[in-house]
């Protein structure tokens, strides 16, 4: 099923800042309460997404969506009880990346204009891994918590993250 994680049998999109979607696995492969948690985490997630794109009209550079995914996964974790990369629970890749593997991703990154067709498989979980660590030090670094930085620029909270 296009959109739904293998892992939580739930995904979720957001297209503008008045329209998301959740889809699921009918088939529900976990146990009803694992699954009510993944639903509700996702709603979350998105809903983020919602928020900060209506401050921030969709971009296609990479560094956008690091942040935009950064947003709603630490939104998910503080208001919903994700679990993501830094609570060791699933995540969108085979390990947890090291600060200097996130820094190295952010480097190739920050001279990358677009999104490119052709990325590693692991580029996703990265680019996840990134975003949170982005805005974990933009919230560290300004006080502000992830709702308050959701209302700001991708460049602003960039500049906050001090990168």
């Amino acid at each position: 099923m296009p959109h739904v994680s293998s892992i939580k049998g739930v995904g979720g999109s957001t297209y503008d800042h008045e329209l998301l979607d959740i889809t699921f696995d009918v088939y529900l492969p976990l146990d009803v309460k694992k699954f009510r948690q993944y639903l509700r985490v996702t709603i979350f997630h998105e809903m983020n997404h919602a928020l900060f794109i209506r401050y921030n009209p969709r971009q296609d550079r990479q560094l956008y969506w690091a942040v935009l995914e950064g947003l709603g996964t630490v939104f998910d974790r503080d208001y919903a009880g994700g679990e993501h990369f830094t609570r060791g629970g699933e995540n969108f890749t085979s390990k947890v990346a090291s600060e200097a593997e996130l820094r190295d991703w952010l480097k190739l990154n920050l001279k990358t204009s677009t999104r490119s067709p052709n990325v590693p498989t692991d580029w996703v979980g990265m680019m996840y891994q990134v975003g949170v660590w982005l805005v974990d030090r933009a919230i560290s670094n300004s006080g502000k918590n992830v709702i308050e930085l959701s209302h700001l620029s991708c460049d602003e909270i960039l500049k906050l993250a001090s990168i």
